[in-house]
């Protein structure tokens, strides 16, 4: 029996592995690393981001390979008690963190899920690990990665909070000033917009035609998005209920003018200037979430395609103007337009 156990390995070197740096993991060899090659979905992030990426935060040890960090909002007195200088601290930017391996976190603090889920996760390479020199590098190489798209996504969420109001604001601005302008679509019916159509486009399955109605008591699935914009444009709104009254002519609203961008061009068109004229943070806005085309799950891909989030999409630019029929009606007029009177359409 003793002839058939594996035998102890004795023959093995100690590797010194080099102290991975984010130039290290921005070479364009980084991608002999993926499954499949970098898609880049995230570059502007982590352009934008990561100087705040530290080598410490890159090069995380410990047997352990999942730590977080806790932000301030939650180091309360009770969490450090509890942790019994189980952590280290570091910074982020003006931003102070408790560094905790994540088995310690759930052996010794009490406060759980709650703070679990606002800490950021970091991997950690195993320096007892066995493997050859080609794996283990690898290995550190993608636990650096994932640690760099981390901090990029923590810094990209922590932006948006900052800075949410002041692009819808912007957006604001501008459209209202661009109101002439979508009067003429809502006049001609559409708005159409042409977008490139390639296998490489961020286009592709967009619609052409971002501009539509429906009466405002409508129940279509479709429009459900519509309801929670911030953009709802009317000349005031009955406190304590969902009448809109009309912004052409004050009385109360039947129908609503609606204007659904999906990408940067269209939300360009809709507040009247080129993409270039947008702020910065609305040229990476989408309607929709661009994800990596394959499953990081089951093959290696980077980190970047897929962990970070952009948080812009989280903003809802559908513009609802409401109007009454006879507001809409108004509008055809003055465009020289027939109105077009679906209303009477739906009721047959």
């Amino acid at each position: 029996m003793a002839q058939e156990l594996p035998g102890i390995v004795e023959d093995y070197k100690p590797l010194e592995a080099p102290l991975i740096t984010t130039s290290v993991l921005t070479d364009p060899s980084m991608d002999l690393d993926w499954d499949y090659p970098a898609e880049g979905i995230n570059s502007w992030m982590e352009k934008r981001y990561n100087d705040l990426v530290s080598d410490e935060i890159l090069n995380q040890n410990g047997k352990n390979d999942n730590k977080i960090l806790i932000g301030e909002a939650d180091q309360s007195d009770e969490l450090i008690t509890s942790l019994q200088g189980h952590y280290n601290e570091f910074d982020i930017s003006t931003n102070h963190f408790l560094v905790v391996d994540k088995d310690t976190f759930w052996n010794f603090n009490v406060f759980g899920d709650s703070v679990y889920k606002r800490s950021i996760e970091l991997k950690s390479a195993d320096p007892s690990k066995f493997g050859t020199k080609n794996e283990i590098l690898r290995e550190q190489r993608w636990f650096a990665r994932y640690n760099q798209a981390s901090i990029v996504n923590y810094a990209a969420q922590q932006e948006f909070v900052q800075r949410k109001s002041e692009m819808m604001d912007w957006v604001r601005e501008r459209i209202y000033k661009n109101l002439d302008f979508l009067y003429q679509s809502i006049a001609q019916g559409e708005l159409e917009i042409i977008k490139p159509k390639n296998k490489s486009s961020n286009y592709t399955f967009m619609k052409d035609n971002i501009f539509s109605m429906c009466m405002s008591n409508s129940k279509d699935s479709n429009q459900i998005k519509i309801w929670f914009s911030e953009i709802q444009i009317c000349d005031r709104k009955e406190e304590y209920t969902n009448n809109y009254y009309c912004k052409k002519n004050g009385t109360l609203a039947t129908l609503k003018a609606i204007f659904s961008p999906e990408v940067p061009l269209d939300l360009a068109v809709l507040c009247g200037c080129n993409v270039e004229e947008l702020p910065d943070l609305l040229q990476v806005w989408r309607a929709h979430e661009e994800r990596s085309s394959y499953n990081h799950n089951i093959n290696r891909i980077d980190p970047m395609d897929w962990l970070p989030k952009n948080p812009w999409i989280k903003l809802n630019l559908n513009i609802v103007i409401h109007l009454s029929k006879r507001g809409y009606t108004q509008i055809c007029k003055s465009h020289n337009a027939k109105p077009h009177r679906f209303w009477k359409e739906d009721n047959v």
